[in-house]
């Protein structure tokens, strides 16, 4: 009797969560001593989940170019991700497009524990390794850097806010209102019986 055979290399372990949207794996165990290189387009339903995935009208196009190449007992993944995303203005909703080209680098060694948001310093240039698993997924850690630069208040071109800001602080002979001006000019009509 055969063993069961294991799941595809783009499918995901049983337990191990939902598949990536756009996923490209390289088992480690098949990485040669100099690595590999990978440059991958997402399709058309790919590039779908990944506007669900960001909260996005559309992404018109993803892909990235990566390098993966042996660090001390790990390995390092480094590239560039590329994707346009198309999102509404928060002023007009008019539909806009943001281009994005993200690098990204991520060191992965056996043995070490995932990182908590704890152990993570905004200061530092690298994030900590990862733990070293039996896959590296380039093509999720090209999604991670493109989510981590979509603009999260897209606005259109001369788009603004109508009153917000300065115009809203000042009146028209530019003078700071007080918080509290229309509360007092009620509270004024009132004592003199006058109607709002």
């Amino acid at each position: 009797m055969r063993p069961p055979a294991s799941p595809p290399v783009s499918q995901p372990a049983p337990g191990a969560g939902p598949a990536p949207e756009f996923s490209r794996p390289v088992r480690v165990s098949e990485l040669g001593s100099e690595g590999t290189t990978l440059t991958q387009k997402a399709d058309s339903t790919e590039r779908a989940a990944l506007a669900r995935r960001f909260g996005v009208a559309a992404v018109g196009r993803m892909s990235f170019e990566a390098k993966i190449r042996p660090a001390g007992d790990g390995w390092r993944v480094e590239g560039t991700a590329r994707a346009r995303v198309t999102q509404p203005c928060v002023v007009t909703l008019e539909e806009i497009a943001q281009e994005i080209e993200e690098p990204f680098s991520r060191l992965y060694l056996p043995g070490v524990e995932p990182a908590g948001i704890g152990d993570i310093a905004p200061d530092e240039d690298e994030d900590p390794p990862e733990p070293l698993g039996t896959r590296l997924d380039p093509a999720e850690i090209a999604t991670e850097a493109v989510a981590l630069a979509i603009d999260p208040y897209p606005r259109a071109p001369g788009a603004e806010f109508a009153g917000v800001g300065q115009d809203a602080a000042e009146d028209e002979a530019g003078e700071k209102k007080k918080p509290f001006s229309a509360l007092a000019a009620l509270r004024e009509r009132m004592e003199r019986g006058e109607e709002s």
